[in-house]
């Protein structure tokens, strides 16, 4: 299933009309409602695209996230926030489109779905999605995407240069941005158009361009974005959910990054920084200074996919009581040679998947971590554990009490 959030107005897949939630407050108990209960869980493709979500085309250096992030923080704050959701389109001559929220709301939003049954697999800006809106690209790369309904339009550029830029505009200005946009495309002869409508209004507007006989098509409707969202990667970097951990309706699903909890990666960043300011004056050359630069930038990538994994713990503290508690006792004398892949639960127990990423993983310290989570008075008990610790891929099963 593909839903879009835009404006104040929700679109599903296999509906022509969107659904009016009005306040952003009540979007998700609006859907809720509108979809109807459920016995299992939907999985949902979420393309978002509220007031509160910002789009700029910015330059920076190519790179992974936490390099970007580095690079543009100071700018643009909100991506430093562990509770704001962002991502960029894939960097190309050094240019990028950001996308951040202004404020937090995606990940509350997306627990509110998760209670009522949705599991949110992906969420993506509509700029993403308009970009792959052409099944077949101009030859030359140069084209105008407009997604347009009442009161709402967005504009997607890709020049023949290959610079990126977005406009949006909502109410009385959304009109006066497609006819802007409109003019412009007629002008340049090397630059297709394509027009999505998403309403009535849209159609109608589509229809009048569409016999301007430009190349491209402006016959597309709400499918053409459903068609387009699913060809969508989970992996790259528009994708505004983090990677370190997704909670879905009846699995928890924990990164990489579940091995860096908040307190160790606090402390980790806190070091790496004394080390950096130490060390900086005495480095000789160019390529030490961007190692050490490299190994700080992943922890800070660490310490900000922890804290969303923090948030994500609290958030289900009062409805998933023993994952929380599992997920911290996890984390906790957690020798540093060992990495937790994913963890996957359900009504009977639950199974660890991780390995052995560096050498010297004593006996002691393996065994005092299995110790650790087979405390009495948990609430679970450990399956038959190994020990001597393993040296490689390993799978930990335990049962709740």
């Amino acid at each position: 299933m593909t839903i879009l959030l835009w404006g104040d107005r929700w679109w599903i897949s296999g509906q022509d009309e969107p659904v009016r939630f009005g306040e952003l407050s009540s979007a998700a108990s609006v859907l809720l409602e509108h979809i109807g209960p459920t016995e299992s869980c939907r999985r949902v493709r979420l393309i978002y695209q509220p007031t509160l979500l910002m789009n700029f085309a910015v330059r920076c250096p190519r790179g992974s996230r936490s390099t970007v992030k580095a690079a543009l923080q100071e700018e643009y704050p909100q991506i430093a926030d562990p509770n704001c959701a962002w991502g960029f389109e894939p960097v190309f001559d050094c240019r990028t489109l950001l996308h951040f929220e202004g404020e937090p709301f995606l990940f509350a939003l997306i627990a509110e779905l998760n209670s009522g049954g949705i599991e949110i697999e992906g969420v993506w800006p509509l700029a993403t999605v308009l970009n792959l809106v052409p099944e077949d690209w101009p030859d030359n790369g140069a084209l105008t995407a407009i997604a347009v309904a009442d009161g709402l339009a967005m504009v997607f550029r890709h020049t023949p240069v290959g610079e990126r830029e977005i406009r949006s505009a909502e109410g009385e200005p959304s009109a006066l941005l497609v006819a802007s946009t409109l003019r412009h495309a007629v002008e340049r002869e090397d630059a297709a158009l394509y027009v999505v409508a998403l309403d009535g209004k849209g159609s109608g507007l589509a229809a009048q361009v569409g016999r301007l006989e430009k190349p491209g098509r402006t016959d597309l409707t709400w499918e053409a974005l459903c068609r387009a969202a699913a060809t969508l990667s989970l992996t790259q970097p528009n994708q505004l959910l983090p990677r370190a951990g997704r909670i879905g309706a009846g699995t928890v699903v924990v990164g990489v990054a579940a091995v860096a909890m908040v307190s160790a990666v606090v402390v980790g960043i806190r070091v790496a920084n004394e080390i950096r300011e130490e060390r900086q004056a005495s480095l000789q050359s160019q390529g030490e200074f961007t190692r050490l630069l490299a190994e700080v930038d992943h922890l800070h990538h660490n310490e900000t996919e922890a804290r969303s994994l923090q948030a994500e713990i609290e958030l289900n503290r009062g409805e998933h009581p023993r994952h929380s508690v599992l997920l911290q006792s996890l984390a906790q004398r957690l020798p540093p040679q060992v990495v937790l892949t994913s963890i996957i639960t359900d009504e009977a127990g639950f199974e660890v998947a991780g390995g052995v990423s560096a050498t010297g993983l004593g006996s002691e310290d393996w065994r005092a971590w299995l110790q650790h989570l087979d405390a009495p008075g948990s609430p679970w008990r450990l399956a038959a554990t190994t020990v001597p610790p393993p040296a490689a891929d390993f799978t930990l099963k335990g049962a709740w009490r």
